[in-house]
């Protein structure tokens, strides 16, 4: 979501009542969700998140000794983002209206078959993150296809 709110805010020159951008995932149904929500909404973005009661929303520490830094995170309710929420009326309608679609690379943990389908859409430009080695590891096989 922090890449998200950054592109918002450069496209949307600081004003966040213009909503240039918009975000799907997943969060649980306690107070680190409905916090997102609220960032989410003062930022500007159309959060499409899907409310998942029985994992916790996922979160991450980033871990920073001089110029090394690593991320921790526990991914929760994220890994739970299902087909039936991405094929929601909201979510179609901000998939359609996109230009360019970010796939942040946690996102292949939770529902790879999505992201194949998002890729072969016709029109937006894909950009996605491989931000660790167990990404190419663990995902790179035929039923993944992203060309």
């Amino acid at each position: 979501m922090n890449s998200i709110r950054v592109a918002q805010w450069l496209l949307s020159n600081g004003d966040s009542r213009s909503s240039a951008t918009g975000f799907l995932g997943a969060v649980g149904t306690d107070e680190a969700g409905q916090l997102l929500f609220d960032l989410a909404g003062r930022a500007g973005l159309q959060a499409r998140l899907e409310r998942v009661s029985s994992k916790p929303t996922g979160i991450c520490a980033a871990l920073i000794t001089g110029q090394n830094r690593t991320l921790v995170t526990r991914l929760g309710a994220a890994l739970h983002f299902s087909d039936a929420h991405l094929a929601s009326e909201p979510c179609q309608s901000l998939v359609n209206q996109a230009r360019m679609l970010y796939i942040g690379g946690f996102f292949f943990s939770s529902n790879p078959g999505a992201i194949a389908r998002l890729v072969k859409l016709e029109g937006p430009l894909i950009a996605m993150n491989l931000h660790a080695t167990f990404l190419c590891e663990n995902f790179a096989n035929p039923e993944v296809s992203m060309v």
